[in-house]
């Protein structure tokens, strides 16, 4: 069993450092301005992304993992910095004993957090070039996000994955995954994200994801 888990939160709190992750405009009479995922009147990607990851922590410490975080600060540190910190924690304890998560929610069709969209549900990519571990972790991540009842309404390959060079899981040194959490510029998925009950779904499927898998 890999015993070291690399968690990625992706983006900065409060949209610090990272422009444009964000839902549209939230109005006081549908949404909740008082939300912990909520700054300046949009929710802010890289809140939810933290609490899901700190929640995980937690979580797969109580499995005896050793969990690390490429970006506990606050502020955004770059992709560059978070993958040479997840590839020294792999040189440290051997790629064989590493897997590497990239958590994120999603926006479409863009990301400008001006615009609603009508996309929902769950996704999940891996590199072009990747492991078999790789392939496995994010085929039964989507088995379990789909069987909770996060599928969403958009057409994907066979196989459930989609393959991405995104820069994070293209150059981390283990095997690794690249999870998009339902669409916060979509109203349904967004009042799905500010629901606590929804998040805990969220860390339960990564979790039963890495027991089902790393054995």
């Amino acid at each position: 069993m890999r015993k070291h888990i690399i968690l990625d939160p992706g983006h900065g709190k409060n949209g610090l450092n990272t422009s444009g992750k964000c839902s549209p405009i939230l109005d006081d009479k549908e949404w909740d301005l008082n939300h912990p995922y909520v700054y300046q009147k949009r929710y802010r990607e890289g809140n939810s992304n933290r609490e899901i990851v700190w929640l995980l922590t937690i979580e797969l410490n109580k499995l005896g993992y050793e969990v690390h975080n490429t970006n506990p600060e606050d502020r955004e540190m770059g992709l560059a910095t978070r993958v040479r910190r997840a590839n020294e924690i792999c040189k440290k304890y051997g790629t064989d004993n590493c897997l590497f998560i990239s958590v994120h929610s999603n926006a479409a069709p863009t990301s400008n957090g001006n615009q609603w969209s009508t996309a929902t549900g769950f996704s999940v990519y891996v590199a072009k070039q990747c492991s078999d571990t790789s392939r496995c972790m994010a085929s039964k991540c989507y088995e379990l996000a789909c069987a909770a009842g996060y599928k969403g309404n958009r057409a994907r390959p066979a196989k459930g994955y989609w393959e991405a060079n995104f820069y994070v899981i293209k150059n981390t040194l283990c095997p690794a995954i690249l999870t998009e959490n339902l669409f916060y510029n979509t109203k349904s998925d967004l009042h799905l994200l500010m629901d606590d009950k929804v998040i805990r779904d969220i860390v339960k499927y990564h979790v039963d994801m890495l027991k089902s898998v790393n054995t």
